[in-house]
């Protein structure tokens, strides 16, 4: 009798303490369905294989959650007005949609692609929408590609052009600790590493597909490759070119060539430095994600301070302290640059990765491109598009590899023999304009206007130092030098003049 008087106050209890709690809590209590997708047991990518002409592959949708769980949409992370995926994509859960899953059950999600059309490789997201509101939508990324010609080099030849030159590094390294002290074999060293370079990026180049665009998907990227690197902080290895980075992938890998046949007395330092130069341009022009272009950007950079010190010091015009003063206009660029990009992040929306994780902020630039910054919170007294735009007019004006201030700065074109002057001048000082165009002018239009005088006087300053350092100096060596910059001042310019307005 004691026992039934015991469960009877405690049931009663039981029941006052639900009765008691508020509706949201009371609701809490109820078993959920929890929704889960994936590949085999495995996360994503899915992959699709190519069977008679068409590409396909399967995923699973399950509910690991204690209660029943609804499925009220599967599709492509798509719509008419904003195209992410190339057109004629197809999404079917097994036993249609809605659906309703028990605790436990599975089903097959079918993913078909009748034609890529012109890219060589594709990448999507479909979107599974549940009752499951705690972790809300979430996305399972497919991949499909053409096989190509020179099989798993071309499968990633972007990260292939990017990486390769840090090979000539590790040569390099082990000739200095092997005591190799001849040029010829640096040069020979050097001129092996950037002709397989050249070959390659002259690949790309002709299976590059011009007229592609966004409606043709990957936002008009072509050779796209995508891995995640930290789910948590959204950064991934996010690499494609489109008709602007795919000219300057192969100018860098050619003056890049040629620097290292022409170098004079090519050593572990100076041919660390060239590899150094040409694979963070090369990262920068190819680079989707601002963390990877943050990177390769400061690559370059250290790359063009390497050169001016060795070379400085080589010349006997004091390379140390021209160094130290340009390294430390240096580090404002670099403060510079990181509070504009984490200012981009900040402001940004939610995304998905490649393999369907979820992030919450994008460092994606076509993703960067969606999303409005219109009301995005001031920074100081200044406007968001206004004072980004600030901060990479610095970064720009003030960098090693881009900076236009060449009169209040030691320039490594003076110094550096004609080789290295030529990929520093070539090559690096473009980086400045494609910054603005790659990550400024697409998402910052309001701020572009703002800042367009501004671009204009400085490529318009850049030029005019060009002509009067050429006209007190009046030597070969020196026009080839003003010149390029006076063509990276024209660049500015141009770009500058086409947002005026």
């Amino acid at each position: 009798m004691g026992d039934r008087l015991r469960q009877s106050v405690w049931g009663a209890l039981a029941l006052l303490a639900v009765l008691s709690c508020p509706r949201g809590a009371s609701a809490a209590w109820v078993e959920r369905g929890r929704v889960e997708v994936s590949v085999a047991g495995h996360a994503g990518p899915l992959e699709l294989r190519r069977h008679d002409g068409a590409w396909s592959g399967t995923f699973q949708l399950r509910n690991t959650g204690p209660g029943v769980l609804r499925v009220s949409r599967v599709a492509m992370l798509d719509d008419a007005a904003d195209v992410r995926s190339p057109p004629g994509l197809d999404v079917r859960l097994a036993g249609g949609v809605p659906a309703t899953l028990a605790p436990g059950e599975v089903r097959d999600v079918n993913v078909s692609w009748a034609s890529l059309g012109r890219l060589k490789k594709a990448f999507a997201q479909v979107v599974v929408t549940s009752t499951d509101e705690e972790r809300g939508e979430v996305a399972m990324g497919v991949v499909a590609s053409v096989p190509l010609s020179i099989g798993w080099p071309g499968r990633h030849a972007l990260s292939l052009l990017v990486l390769w030159p840090f090979a000539l590094i590790l040569v390099a390294a082990l000739f200095a600790a092997a005591g190799v002290r001849s040029a010829r074999w640096y040069r020979r060293a050097a001129v092996a590493v950037f002709g397989i370079e050249w070959l390659l990026a002259l690949w790309v180049y002709f299976v590059f597909v011009p007229g592609i665009g966004r409606a043709d998907g990957n936002d008009g990227f072509q050779l796209v490759e995508r891995a995640v690197l930290s789910a948590r902080a959204g950064v991934e290895w996010y690499v494609g070119v489109d008709s602007t980075s795919v000219l300057l992938v192969v100018l860098a890998a050619t003056v890049g060539l040629i620097a290292a046949a022409g170098a004079d007395e090519p050593g572990p330092s100076s041919t660390m430095s060239l590899a150094l130069l040409v694979g963070g341009a090369l990262g920068t022009f190819v680079a989707l994600d601002l963390a990877v272009l943050f990177v390769a950007w400061q690559m370059a950079s250290l790359a063009v301070l390497l050169m001016a010190g060795e070379y400085g010091a080589s010349a006997g015009t004091g390379g140390a302290p021209s160094s130290l003063r340009l390294g430390g206009v240096a580090s404002l660029a670099f403060l510079a640059m990181l509070a504009a990009l984490a200012a981009f992040v900040r402001a940004s929306g939610p995304s998905f990765l490649v393999d369907g994780s979820h992030a919450a902020h994008t460092l994606s630039v076509p993703e960067l491109a969606r999303t409005s910054f219109d009301m995005a919170p001031r920074i100081g007294r200044f406007a968001f598009g206004d004072a980004v735009w600030a901060l990479l007019l610095v970064a720009v004006a003030l960098a090693p590899a881009a900076t236009p201030l060449r009169g209040l700065l030691p320039d490594p074109l003076d110094e550096a023999p004609p080789p290295a002057a030529t990929l520093i001048g070539v090559v690096a000082i473009t980086l400045g304009p494609y910054l603005l165009v790659r990550v400024a002018f697409p998402n910052l239009p309001e701020g572009a206007r703002w800042a367009a005088p501004a671009v204009v006087a400085l490529g318009a300053f850049e030029m005019l130092q060009a002509a009067v350092r050429f006209v007190t100096r009046r030597d070969a060596r020196s026009f080839a030098a003003q010149a390029t910059i006076a063509i990276a001042g024209a660049c500015l310019c141009a770009v500058g003049a086409s947002r005026w307005g």
